[in-house]
């Protein structure tokens, strides 16, 4: 659900599921429900009430004039498109892809019309405020995006309902995002801050609630290399309780987009979703495809410098220096391996190190 309200929170969740085992999860292979498809392959296709653009803006009330019908759809795509788009800490690629199919009439039900319904809906209150009804199914012996197969419950249709109210009075910029936060319940992530944390099913590396301080530390780091992408639920990953207040959820500085309160942050940008979306859609979603990540940290030696960086296991990469963040040039003459365990350790720190000339840094996976 989601309120667009105040509010801060950090980490992820997700339906269904035993621990870090199982859980829902869109297939990747092709499955038929009750006659119609319902898996990543093709896309996850999506209808909406009224089967146009113009009929689905025209179901709600506006906060003066409504938007143009370029506007709005842009509004909905941009929706979908913050779950494709790049992590800009790690360079994880986004397995999901969405696609627009007005040809399947939206229906009630989350195994019938499309993959994903949009629907509008009046909830019996004015909040701008969305609900999504989420089917899966039983164990199986499941297809993961990154090639390996583990136990999961394949989800086979989202009803996104989103509230047309006769008092509540939208503006595109909260449409957009409360629609983008009950996309990412659609794809299976759970709101953290009254379902996933109080039930002690909030996922973190390292969740630290001894002081505000600690807890907004431990929820705002970058953990999505961390997940194991050939085996999810073997990721050096925690199910922590964490309470719906400070420290904790509510703690000053930390900021989450899968809370039933969604900061108000995010309307004038979706991209990017904060580190713990990135981290959730890698667990359920897993890509072997990084682009790029930033160095993680830069030390000073003189008129040299030593960078750092998170590097997934048995992979090697390429090093690029920048003077400007716009040309890059390799500086390795050949891959740099990454240890077995997920980062090259030298010297003392968890991490892998290069040494170079001063100035900005990426590193990019060497192969496919």
């Amino acid at each position: 659900m989601g309120l667009l309200l105040a509010g801060p929170v950090h980490a992820f969740g997700f339906f269904g599921g035993n621990g870090l085992n199982d859980g829902a999860r869109w297939d990747t292979e092709p499955r038929t429900v009750g006659g119609v498809e319902r898996s990543l392959d093709g896309g996850l296709r999506f209808s909406v009430t009224g089967g146009s653009y113009e009929n689905f803006r025209d179901e709600f009330r506006w906060s003066g004039t409504p938007p143009p019908v370029a506007e709005f759809r842009q509004a909905v795509l941009d929706a979908f498109a913050a779950w494709e788009a790049v992590d800009p800490v790690t360079g994880l690629q986004s397995e999901l892809v969405f696609t627009e199919d007005f040809t399947v009439a939206v229906t009630v039900g989350r195994t019938t019309g499309a993959e994903i319904d949009l629907i509008a809906t009046d909830r019996g209150n004015s909040g701008r405020n969305a609900y999504t009804r989420l089917n899966w199914g039983n164990y199986k012996n499941f297809l993961l995006t990154s090639g390996t197969r583990i136990r999961a419950q394949p989800i086979s249709g989202a009803d996104v309902e989103m509230n047309n109210n006769s008092g509540a009075r939208w503006s595109l910029a909260v449409f957009r995002t409360v629609l983008a936060h009950e996309i990412g319940h659609a794809i299976g992530l759970r709101d953290v801050d009254v379902d996933a944390g109080p039930n002690g099913r909030y996922v973190d590396d390292n969740y630290d609630g001894t002081t505000s301080a600690t807890a907004a530390a431990t929820l705002t780091n970058s953990f999505a290399l961390l997940v194991n992408p050939l085996d999810p639920p073997a990721s050096p990953l925690t199910l922590y309780t964490v309470a719906n207040g400070n420290p904790g959820f509510d703690s000053p500085g930390a900021l989450v987009f899968m809370e039933t309160s969604i900061s108000s942050a995010f309307n004038p940008r979706l991209v990017p979703l904060t580190n713990d979306e990135y981290a959730g859609r890698q667990f359920l979603y897993p890509s072997v495809r990084p682009r790029y990540q930033l160095a993680a940290a830069v030390e000073r030696l003189g008129d040299r410098v030593r960078i750092s960086w998170q590097g997934l296991p048995t992979r090697s990469y390429w090093v690029d220096h920048s003077d400007d963040g716009t040309t890059w040039t390799t500086i390795n003459g050949s891959p740099v391996p990454a240890a077995a365990s997920g980062r090259t350790e030298t010297d003392d720190t968890d991490a892998m190190r290069l040494d170079g000339p001063a100035g900005l840094y990426r590193v990019r996976l060497a192969g496919p």
